[in-house]
């Protein structure tokens, strides 16, 4: 029995965490812009490829930091139109690869903020490898993908009904080797710093309780695969980051 197909809206379960208020997208374009600034090459005018844009936030980032080449591209009709609202260059598409099929070398940059994760198992390589055939030589693709390693592992998996896996340092490097990528690099988890002990400020407590949090998960890290890993190179926040970059 041939299955049917259904269109989904993920709006629906996007704008569960997001909103169109001006004060929120302008929030969220300079959380963007903190996580993408450390990853971006020299501001130029080759073409820069958001793909799964969402509501343009990266793509916003992108512009603020210099970039005036920049298109994006999504899935959800919804989201694609909430960006042409607001005069982005974004159009609708029903694969990755088949619309890289004809952009040979075309793109300097391309990001894919959390992306991978919705595309199936067996899909990420060949997409990934699509997407090294899209960049430009020394070209890069910058992405941000569930960590496996988080505290939260689990629930960061399967809040979203579309997410297929999660990502492990390991796992995300085997991809895109596998994908033709060769300089790969994949931060470790951030420096803890336990901040102010004037408990009796909110905002400390706040802060030493996730400083606490952390500190034991990395305790637990270590003594289940300190033999095996350089601790230091385990990402433990919740998403953790990678930029690769193509071959001269």
């Amino acid at each position: 029995m041939k299955s049917e197909r259904f269109n989904y809206d993920y709006s629906v379960h996007y704008r569960t965490w997001h909103s169109n208020d001006p004060d929120y997208i302008a929030k969220m374009i300079r959380s963007a812009l903190s996580l993408l600034k450390p990853y971006l090459p020299e501001i130029s005018s080759e073409p820069v490829l958001d793909i799964g844009c969402g509501f343009g936030f990266a793509m916003e980032a992108l512009k603020l930091y210099g970039f005036s080449n920049i298109f994006g591209v999504g899935i959800d009709a919804a989201q694609v139109t909430a960006c042409q609202k607001r005069g982005l260059d974004v159009v609708r598409i029903d694969s990755v690869v088949e619309f890289l099929e004809d952009k040979l070398e075309k793109y300097a940059v391309i990001v894919m903020m959390d992306v991978l994760e919705h595309i199936p198992v067996e899909d990420q390589i060949k997409t990934m490898a699509s997407v090294h055939n899209a960049l430009k030589p020394g070209g890069r693709v910058i992405l941000q993908v569930p960590n496996a390693s988080s505290i939260v592992a689990s629930r960061r998996r399967y809040g979203d009904y579309t997410h297929f896996c999660s990502f492990t340092e390991h796992s995300l490097r085997y991809v895109l080797r596998s994908a033709g990528f060769e300089t790969i690099t994949i931060p470790g988890s951030k420096p803890l710093k336990r901040g102010s002990m004037r408990l009796w400020r909110k905002e400390n407590r706040r802060d030493f309780r996730a400083w606490i949090i952390r500190w034991i998960w990395r305790q637990v890290l270590i003594d289940l695969f300190g033999a095996y890993d350089d601790i230091d190179t385990i990402p433990i926040e919740p998403d953790f980051s990678a930029v690769a970059i193509k071959r001269l």
